[in-house]
């Protein structure tokens, strides 16, 4: 009697990475790792797109240390970059970008905030020196305002903290004029927030109608329902849980999404809570316990709106990132992400006022994240060169079926779009033996069982999602599939499918 194929499958992967659970444990869902991917909102895993500089010449050999985007009224929306002790703006348009300094800071990152000065639109900029602001055409020192290091805007009012010897307060404005931040004679002020005691001010956001306070470990909040009747009275939310520093923190859709020492956690004026669930853990959490006091307070936080996504940087790590939609991680981003080092994250718009995603490096680069067609590192703002990298994808460990009876795996389908990639293949690891096969793209093969059918090579459909077969060999109670793809194209991974034998006596 012949044996009897058992299977078993990656049912998509819509459960995302899950690096920390033990393999037994990792959901028919998810991936084991995931370099360099990025998950679609369907499910599907996809070959991240790749970066793009937007100068010719780097601006030195020194890091961006931020980025911000700034719409002056209705019109032109302006990026701005701190670079060695100076801010640098660009408007966007055709490759390349000209970068020009405004006017100097301290050598930090700079936090922004669009406000007006009782007049005029303006962007503010704290550094921990003089307050600044920029009207596009004029670069100014507020002299009177306190000098904060970081600011944001809440109830027609500038908002700054980490003011030097007030390390526990924030400061107001008058309400439509950021010139008067902590200056009382004009309608600003000081609020000393010590809901847990004498705890510094790491950053503030505003969340529905409060303004959260963040310390390292604690979270406040000021809440008001108009311009002018904040209440004053700092209230706790949670002294469980922090901010790792002032760039590990975003708001999305009334939600703070903020870095802490036990990774990434969600916020809003009632509620705090990790995103990690016993299902689906939190992958930065281990990364995060190795850094170093500096390298914690650079972590960057950032929201992609194009994509939907939260981007954590961790320095010498690279870039993970949580998806709002489906909730589930993917990452790291490395290679190009990490040669040069990702110092900063932000948000631009393009030439049609469509979203995009820039990053900042410690080579004094600054690049456009998943230019459209780009699937290579580092590429100039010309077009040209750039590094290849590779999408690395471990699907869950496959037992099919009891994983105490050992099988004889047969083959593998893999259900694709590879958009033209020839440089995709899939390995196999069991316990007896392991080995590559390509996966081939655009062959002209038949369907599974079809007299010319090829391992490796069969197709069904033409430009769309197919399936793809390869021949796996070994025995053992299961088998662990890994997909490396390095070619230059937007390829899309929607599901793996292993077929075995049980091994044994007839």
């Amino acid at each position: 009697m012949a044996r009897q194929p058992s299977q078993d499958s990656q049912q998509g992967f819509s459960g995302g990475l899950n690096s920390t659970s033990d393999p037994s444990a990792v959901a028919p869902n998810q991936m084991v790792r995931s370099d360099n991917v990025r998950l679609a909102d369907y499910g599907a895993a996809t070959k991240r797109g790749g970066t793009q500089r937007i100068h010719t010449t780097s601006l030195g050999a020194h890091s961006v240390k931020s980025g911000y985007a700034w719409r002056k009224d209705t019109s032109t929306v302006y990026g701005l970059v701190q670079f060695n002790g100076a801010m640098y703006s660009f408007t966007w348009g055709t490759f390349p970008r000209t970068l020009t300094s405004i006017g100097t800071v301290n050598d930090v990152s700079v936090s922004c905030a669009a406000f007006r000065d009782g007049s005029a639109n303006v962007v503010y900029m704290a550094h921990g020196g003089a307050l600044k602001k920029w009207d596009s055409t004029t670069f100014t020192s507020v002299a009177a305002a306190v000098q904060p290091t970081g600011v944001a805007v809440y109830h027609e009012r500038l908002w700054g903290w980490g003011v030097t010897g007030s390390l526990d307060s924030v400061f107001y404005s008058a309400l439509d004029n950021g010139d008067t931040l902590g200056v009382g004679a004009s309608g600003g002020g000081q609020i000393i927030v010590r809901t847990f005691g004498q705890r510094n001010i790491v950053a503030c956001a505003a969340v529905n109608t409060s303004l959260l306070v963040f310390h390292n470990r604690g979270i406040s909040r000021i809440t008001g329902y108009g311009q002018s009747d904040t209440t004053v009275l700092p209230e706790a939310v949670t002294a469980d849980v922090g901010c790792v520093g002032q760039q590990a923190i975003c708001v999305y859709d009334n939600i703070a999404y903020f870095v802490s020492e036990r990774g990434l956690y969600q916020a809003n004026e009632n509620n705090v809570q990790p995103v990690a669930t016993p299902e689906r853990p939190d992958p930065i959490i281990n990364y995060l316990q190795s850094l170093s006091s500096a390298n914690l307070a650079a972590v960057v936080c950032a929201f992609n709106r194009r994509t939907r996504e939260v981007w954590v940087a961790l320095p010498g790590t690279g870039v993970f990132v949580y998806h709002t939609i489906i909730k589930s991680w993917s990452g790291p981003f490395q290679d190009g992400y990490l040669s040069p080092d990702t110092t900063a994250l932000f948000e631009m718009v393009d030439s049609n006022n469509q979203p995009i995603f820039c990053r900042g490096d410690d080579s004094g680069w600054v690049s456009q994240c998943d230019p459209g067609g780009v699937y290579v590192d580092n590429m100039a703002a010309a077009g040209t060169g750039g590094t290849t990298y590779n999408a690395v994808i471990q699907c869950h460990r496959m037992y099919c079926g009891d994983p105490t009876t050992a099988n004889a795996f047969i083959w593998a389908k893999i259900l694709a779009a590879l958009g033209g990639s020839n440089s995709a293949s899939l390995s196999w690891n069991t316990l007896t033996d392991a080995g590559t096969a390509q996966i081939v793209s655009g062959a002209s093969g038949l369907a599974w069982g079809a007299t010319t059918s090829t391992w490796g090579a069969g197709t069904w459909g033409v430009g769309g999602q197919s399936p793809y077969y390869v021949r796996l060999s070994g025995t053992g109670p299961f088998v662990d599939i890994t997909i490396t793809d390095s070619g230059q194209a937007g390829a899309i991974y929607a599901s793996v499918e292993v077929t075995s034998k049980i091994y044994g006596r007839r």
